[in-house]
């Protein structure tokens, strides 16, 4: 076991994804064609807005997730990490990690010198223990604070 890849649990995203957009497409359908509401111009701008902002935010995660793209890499010398922003360390950059948990969503945590990175763990395709017993095995680092995992 010398890589480990984890990726995005695909099937929890998308079915998060569909609850949304079923949300959304039956708050439109409802506001059209219910009508209760009175449809004015401005209605239907702020609408293609709201419709512009949301494939603006939606369409760039949809595609990472479907890209089967690691988010985690992890080997015996380093730590890939691939979320919203790329980064890579050597284990002996890192001079500690923690894990921490807000609002139900878990982090791990990297303290290097150049500062702190943490890492969105929640939404992988392994459980947040496997994937602390995963960083304190390649990592070797035992100096974990407050692993709330």
């Amino acid at each position: 076991m010398e890589t480990v890849e984890i990726r995005y649990n695909k099937k929890r995203l998308f079915l998060l994804f569909g609850l949304f957009i079923i949300a959304f497409l039956g708050t439109m359908a409802y506001v059209f064609l219910s009508g209760k509401i009175k449809i004015d111009n401005k209605l239907v701008i702020l609408t293609i807005i709201m419709v512009a902002i949301l494939a603006y935010s939606l369409i760039p995660l949809l595609k990472r997730v479907h890209s089967n793209t690691p988010v985690i890499i992890l080997t015996k010398q380093s730590i890939d990490i691939n979320q919203r922003k790329s980064f890579s360390f050597l284990w002996s950059q890192i001079q500690s990690w923690n894990t921490k948990e807000d609002e139900g969503t878990k982090y791990i945590v990297l303290h290097t010198e150049e500062g702190e990175k943490s890492i969105n763990i929640s939404a992988l395709d392994r459980k947040s223990k496997e994937i602390i017993e995963l960083f304190i095995e390649y990592s070797g680092i035992h100096r974990l604070i407050d692993c709330t995992a």
